[in-house]
């Protein structure tokens, strides 16, 4: 065989199969499905011109907010502190509802889908007056997904469950749940009370070192401490903090800042919860006696230390 007469036809070989395995690699074979843009359920609705929103669960209002001068407030079931972020995520996601397909056109048993009378009402106003209602029935049989319906009228349409289920909220969700609301970087001077436990803490440095309470408390896990008191979120709902200023507080928290700003909250024991409140603050917050206590039993030191 001449190998010189092969040699090029060899080369040329080579060169294929190399582009051919790097196309490979690349899945340039493979063919790609078509990226579709899912159907929006309300073409050109924007955020901004909504104005009150609820949510209606067997035929009872669980849930309304107004915008009021720019502001959420909260006017079912009561009057709550808002968390503007959960709040405005949630108004984004009504707007954005896509992916949605017709299953009845014409529709002349809606109750076969349970959209006679829906489990869930989502009710939207606009600040033109027009309302938009949309009913959320049963779940698909096969697939992941609910049949819908837009106004009580008009098609049976279907929506996936991760579309349709970040609506599905309660009144603690879109309440702001922060019991210690301060900026946690600029405080450098920290004290807690609660029961026979005082401690005072200042930040020197990136270090926290305790200014009493020494003989009790163990200065290595005053960070953790400081992170378990500025992280507290209530459980359950707000109440006025006027329902539980009678007397002396039992818990007493309070946070400097470096320009000497001080920031106080009190506490009262109600069965098994702690209601905490901002001094002159409008809310207290329900938390577990026990995430105070064990954030507390934390920082004490083993009788051994001592």
């Amino acid at each position: 065989m001449n190998i010189k007469r092969i040699l090029p036809t060899l080369m040329v070989l080579a060169v294929f199969l190399a582009l051919w395995g790097y196309a490979s690699s690349e899945d340039y074979f493979q063919e790609k499905p078509e990226k579709k843009e899912g159907t929006p359920l309300f073409k050109g609705l924007k955020p901004g011109e909504i104005t009150s929103i609820a949510m209606e669960e067997k035929g009872k209002v669980r849930w309304k907010l107004d915008r009021e001068e720019g502001k959420w407030m909260f006017k079912e079931p009561r009057p709550l502190p808002v968390d503007p972020v959960m709040v405005e995520s949630w108004v984004q996601s009504f707007t954005e509802l896509k992916g949605v397909e017709v299953v009845q056109k014409h529709p002349d048993a809606p109750g076969k889908y349970g959209l006679d009378q829906p489990q869930k009402r989502y009710r939207v106003t606009l600040e033109n007056g027009k309302n938009i209602l949309l009913a959320v029935g049963d779940s698909l049989p096969v697939e992941d997904g609910r049949y819908i319906r837009k106004d009580g009228k008009g098609p049976i349409l279907r929506i996936g469950t991760g579309e349709i289920g970040f609506l599905d909220k309660k009144p603690l969700h879109l309440m702001k749940k922060e019991v210690v609301q301060v900026q946690e970087d600029l405080i450098k001077v920290f004290s807690v009370r609660w029961e026979e436990s005082t401690l005072k803490a200042k930040k020197k440095k990136d270090d926290w070192k305790l200014e009493n309470g020494k003989d009790a408390h163990d200065p290595d896990k005053l960070d953790g401490l400081f992170t378990d008191l500025t992280m507290l979120k209530a459980e359950n709902l707000a109440r006025p903090a006027d329902d539980f200023k009678n007397g002396d507080p039992e818990l007493e928290m309070e946070f400097t800042s470096e320009k000497g700003k001080k920031v106080l909250f009190y506490g009262n024991r109600k069965d098994d919860q702690v209601w905490i409140w901002k001094k002159e603050g409008k809310w207290a917050y329900p938390v577990a006696v026990s995430s105070v206590e064990d954030a507390i039993k934390e920082v004490k030191k083993k009788k051994e230390e001592k």
